[in-house]
C-alpha cells in the first residue's frame, strides 16, 4: 500500500536543511533499491506548505517540514532517461 514519510529537522541547527536533504535523498535511493517508488515533494521553503503540513500533521512549532516523501509500488517502469549534456561540465573555468 501507499505511504509516506516526511523529513523533518529544528531550523535553529545550522545544517538542518543540508541534513534533511541528505536524508530525503538516502530514503529515495533506499526505497529505489528494495524496488519501491518513491516521488519527493518540497514543502521547505513554501511557507504554505510548511504551515499546511505543520497543521495536518501535528508538527510542533519547533520543527520545520521540510519535505514529503510518498512511496509505493510503481505503476509503470519507464526506461531511464539519459541527461548527461557534455556542454554544460566545465574544467579549470567557466
Amino acid at each position: 500500500p501507499p505511504r509516506s514519510t516526511q523529513v523533518a529537522g529544528r531550523r535553529q541547527r545550522q545544517m538542518c536543511i543540508r541534513d534533511s536533504s541528505c536524508a530525503a535523498q538516502n530514503m529515495q535511493l533506499a526505497a529505489h533499491d528494495i524496488g519501491v517508488g518513491c516521488v519527493w515533494i518540497a514543502i521547505y521553503p513554501l511557507q504554505d506548505r510548511v504551515e499546511a503540513c505543520r497543521e495536518f500533521l501535528g508538527v510542533p512549532p519547533d520543527i520545520t517540514p521540510f519535505a514529503l516523501l510518498a512511496m509505493g509500488t510503481p505503476a509503470e517502469h519507464p526506461e531511464p532517461e539519459y541527461r548527461f549534456d557534455a556542454g554544460r561540465v566545465h574544467r579549470n573555468g567557466w
